[in-house]
């Protein structure tokens, strides 16, 4: 569940707040199929390291 002290939360300005992906940390929308946040610049960043290209790609990438 999504920290609800957490002041981040990334807007889509076509569809709105986006939906907090937990497994790569970061927000999507769902509708444009893009992540609303770049990937960070930690190659050992576990969250990133395998976050695939589109959110809709999720279903591609095997559970960690």
């Amino acid at each position: 569940m999504a920290n609800k002290h957490n002041k981040r939360h990334p807007v889509c300005p076509d569809h709105g707040p986006g939906l907090l992906i937990e497994r790569y940390d970061a927000y999507a929308c769902i509708e444009c199929d893009r992540w609303l946040e770049s990937e960070c610049d930690d190659q050992a960043c576990a969250f990133c390291a395998m976050r695939p290209a589109k959110p809709s790609d999720i279903s591609k990438v095997p559970p960690p």
